[in-house]
């Protein structure tokens, strides 16, 4: 499944000598980042947001000593590097549809996540569709 933006992905941390060295690791769709920041005018803007949550981690998970696992499993410095990152380009909605084209509650067998930006006086920008099997 591909990445919709952008996903932190952990953080290793190695010894090298005398001190320690650490290797945060991020995946990005960069023609997902660039179509969210065009649309809301700030080129870029959310790959350098990608790019310096997985700074932070590294500086965090420096701080700590060890690694940290993928955003979303336990004890996992994501929260604290997505704060400390610089901020997205705008906020992304995202939208479930039943193979017929209609909205519903949650993603369903046939049906799609549709993945959208949204501002007053511009259309909908789609950034993203995933099919579910």
């Amino acid at each position: 499944m591909a990445v919709v933006g952008g996903a932190y992905i952990g953080t290793n941390i190695v010894r090298a000598g005398d001190h320690n060295i650490a290797t945060s690791l991020q995946q990005v769709n960069p023609i997902q980042l660039s179509s969210e920041s065009n649309y809301y005018g700030k080129p870029g803007q959310d790959m350098l947001d990608e790019v310096t949550e997985s700074f932070e981690a590294g500086k965090l998970s420096l701080q700590r000593g060890e690694g940290s696992g993928a955003a979303g499993t336990p004890n996992s410095i994501y929260e604290q590097a997505h704060q400390a990152a610089a901020e997205e380009a705008g906020i992304q909605y995202n939208g479930f549809q039943d193979a017929n084209g209609n909205d519903v509650e949650g993603p369903v067998h046939g049906g799609k996540t549709i993945y959208y930006n949204r501002m007053k006086g511009k259309a909908d920008n789609i950034i993203y569709i995933q099919y579910h099997q």
